[in-house]
């Protein structure tokens, strides 16, 4: 094994630095006047040189946010027509380039009750809208009407595009818009009793700027192996923010649990691949990331409930690589995804086949970010048991039946769903689900397995035909619940039962 110190960009291209601003808006008192009471935290996490932070934009004074922030004012009267302007600023105070990704969803809500005994969802009535800016609104009245054409119900949640942001820079003003609509009339009027809430989650993911990768000194360790012996011997000494590069050719993954924050990597994943044994391999720590390389399951095909890879570590990451096999009975997975609340694990780049479902989330209260890859499975994404997290899936293909139970939210843009393997083409979802710039094909189906929540569909795509709220019942006839049972919008426009 060659132990070198040396340049390497190895911590940068795998970190996200997550920061997370909770605002819980409460709507209190009855008929039409509504009051918020707003708190926000974020955290400081640094790794390496990459550093943001986010700013409360207040006249001229720009204030960090922290736990003690509030994002609205926490004494407002929201009444039918009120607008709430926030303005913030993402600050890269590190020295490498960076960008950033900024995500609005709701992450837990209470359902209060009318005078009537009518069920009242804040989230299918409150609309908001993310706009940059050069500067702040004269009122908000302007701010409403700058929103009004791109808004949309809370509900539907929010992903940005991905934005750039040099060393030692911020970003342009950023204005999120709440307002309360005035056609919501008396029907948002709680008895007093059950009062209704909803809890949004801001978070503002970051990556180095690829750009930067090559001008990188980084005084991590870095280990090459080219035996199982070395890669063992590795694992072992192998401190946070060490690199452990593996060479071409087949390695197995000991019995000893990856350090946190240490990066594996291969030679690509058509050069190296590691193997697991029938009881499946478990990233136990926090920042531990897998990438470039194939990662073999065959040995936990014929377990029951086998998986190939569990991922229990806050921050752990897949990234670049191919992944097979996997329990292929009922409960078996190829990636198995078990994480508390506020924890967060990513899948990139990545395509992944072989277990009777490919990435399962299970019984827990972590989010799930998957950019870029391709799923082919039964289950290519199931989510068992609900939770206070979220599912975000960006850019992706996905084969098969795609479930997920009560969670706070799930989002797809730029993904592909089309038959895989198993002959399944279907989204069955039990909660608010957005889908943004996605396509589907002539066989896909969309099911409500509950009633009472929201669907959101914005430029999307069926077997060639835009989707709209006018041909939405042709187009997806299998479960009228959609629309009935629950909310159905396309590009801003009510799906009329």
């Amino acid at each position: 094994m060659k132990r070198e110190v040396t340049r390497t960009t190895r911590a940068l291209i795998a970190s996200i630095v997550a920061m997370v601003l909770c605002c819980a808006m409460l709507i209190g008192t009855t008929y039409a006047w509504f009051t918020d009471v707003s708190s926000a935290s974020v955290s400081d996490i640094h790794s390496g040189n990459l550093r943001a932070e986010l700013y409360k934009v207040i006249g001229n004074a720009e204030i960090k946010v922290n736990e003690e922030t509030n994002l609205f004012d926490e004494n407002v009267l929201w009444e039918l027509g009120h607008t709430e302007v926030a303005y913030l600023k993402v600050s890269n105070e590190g020295n490498l380039d960076l960008k950033y990704r900024l995500t609005i969803n709701v992450t837990n809500k209470t359902i209060g009750k009318t005078h009537d005994g009518a069920d009242i969802d804040l989230s299918q009535y409150l609309r908001f809208a993310v706009i940059e800016t050069a500067s702040q609104y004269s009122s908000g009245d302007a701010a409403r009407n700058a929103a009004e054409s791109v808004s949309r119900l809370i509900s539907a949640g929010f992903v940005s595009e991905e934005s750039n942001l040099p060393a030692n820079t911020k970003s342009d003003l950023i204005a999120i818009v709440v307002y309360m609509p005035e056609e919501a009339g008396n029907t948002a009027n709680h008895n007093g009793t059950n009062i209704p809430s909803i809890d949004l989650n801001l978070s503002i993911a970051t990556t180095q700027d690829a750009a930067e990768f090559e001008n990188i000194e980084d005084s991590d360790t870095l280990y090459t192996v080219t035996s199982n012996e070395e890669f063992a011997e590795a694992i072992a000494n192998a401190a946070a923010g060490d690199t452990i590069t593996l060479s071409s050719g087949t390695f197995i993954l000991p019995a000893t649990a990856i350090p946190a924050g240490v990066t594996v990597s291969g030679n690509g994943a058509g050069n190296t691949v590691i193997g697991v044994d029938a009881s499946g391999y478990t990233i136990e720590n926090d920042d531990v990331t897998l990438k470039d390389l194939k990662i073999d399951g065959s040995a936990t095909s014929s377990v029951e409930h086998g998986k190939a890879i569990y991922l229990k570590g806050n921050n752990a990451r897949i990234e670049n690589c191919v992944i097979s096999g996997g329990g292929t009975t009922t409960w078996g997975a190829s990636v198995c995804v078990i994480l508390q609340e506020g924890e967060t694990a990513y899948i990139t780049n990545t395509v992944i086949s072989g277990g009777f479902r490919g990435v399962l989330l299970n019984l827990q209260n972590g989010s799930a970010v998957i950019d870029s890859c391709e799923i082919d499975a039964v289950y290519p994404i199931n989510v068992n048991g609900g939770g206070n997290f979220s599912l975000t899936v960006i850019n992706s293909k996905l084969h098969g039946w795609t479930s997920y139970a009560q969670i706070t939210s799930a989002t797809f843009i730029d993904t592909e769903f089309s038959m895989g393997a198993s002959g399944y083409d279907v989204v069955a979802a039990y909660t608010d689900t957005t889908f943004k710039n996605c396509t589907f094909d002539s066989a896909f189906k969309i099911y409500a397995q509950i009633p009472g929540f929201g669907f959101v569909f914005e430029n999307c795509m069926k077997d060639g035909v835009a989707v709209t709220a006018e041909n939405f019942k042709t187009l997806f006839p299998e479960d009228p619940g959609v629309w009935t049972g629950c909310t159905c919008t396309v590009n801003g426009v009510a799906v009329t039962p």
